[in-house]
């Protein structure tokens, strides 16, 4: 869920790595109901939001993000993160030019990173990056 006007995205996703969790629950699988998977808390901090997409994977999607909350909606994935965008507007870049649905969100400022690792090995045109 994006809201543009608050700048704010929420993320929910079936289950999590136990090391990004500062808390977890084993819960049953959200869409069937069976099995089992981790319900991950994030702790507090900045986190760097991403997706390499494109038809030959040469665009970058990367916003830096605050931890908000964590969510317990009975009608989403177990693991739910409110994030609050560095940069409102990336919120509405998101929803205007997606690289897909699948991002990647990784602890800590990592943007300039990526940025680099874009300019070096996927576009020609530094112009892509979102």
């Amino acid at each position: 869920m994006v809201d543009v006007e608050a700048g704010q995205i929420t993320l929910a996703h079936c289950t999590i790595p136990r090391t990004m969790c500062s808390e977890h629950a084993v819960r049953s699988h959200f869409e069937s109901g069976l099995g089992v998977a981790f319900q991950g808390t994030l702790p507090d901090g900045v986190y760097t939001l991403f997706r390499i997409g494109g038809a030959t994977l040469q665009d970058l999607y990367v916003a830096k993000a605050l931890y908000v909350s964590s969510g317990q909606d009975e009608r989403l994935c177990r693991t739910q993160v409110t994030l609050q965008f560095a940069e409102r507007g990336k919120a509405l870049s998101l929803l205007r030019r997606p690289l897909g649905n699948h991002h990647l969100l990784v602890r800590g400022d990592h943007a300039d990173k990526l940025r680099i690792y874009a300019q070096l090995f996927l576009s020609t045109n530094p112009g892509q990056m979102r």
